[in-house]
């Protein structure tokens, strides 16, 4: 009898092991980086590192891409807002797609700023 009483709650609570292995096994971050274009003012508050909600800025959703095999996508210039989960919070970083890349050079004696485009020239 006190055999019985033992397996009645070992068989009830076996279902809610089997259950609770895959939520530890199931990911902890969003399938899917999404991208949504900004405004330069936007962007500018953002930068300047002013509060600002991600969900008055994200209404024009551009591209998203896997997270785990996260590559850059190919944007036209301007800015972006990339929006992604991990655990449990909502992440989001600007992003600044431009077609020109400045080089500085000082050497100690002169200050010189060299602006290439993308082909180099």
């Amino acid at each position: 009898m006190k055999f019985w009483l033992f397996l009645i709650p070992a068989f009830a609570v076996l279902p809610i092991n089997l259950f609770a292995s895959k939520l530890l096994q199931s990911k902890a971050q969003s399938p899917y980086t999404y991208f949504y274009k900004i405004s330069n003012e936007d962007a500018a508050r953002i930068y300047r590192g002013k509060s600002v909600k991600y969900t008055e800025l994200t209404g024009n959703k551009v591209d998203s891409v896997l997270t785990e095999k996260y590559k850059q996508p190919g944007l036209p210039a301007g800015h972006y807002l990339k929006v992604w989960v991990s655990r449990n919070r909502i992440n989001y970083e600007p992003v600044t797609i431009r077609y020109f890349y400045p080089f500085v050079f000082n050497n100690g004696n002169d200050f010189s700023v060299k602006v290439l485009d993308t082909l180099g020239n």
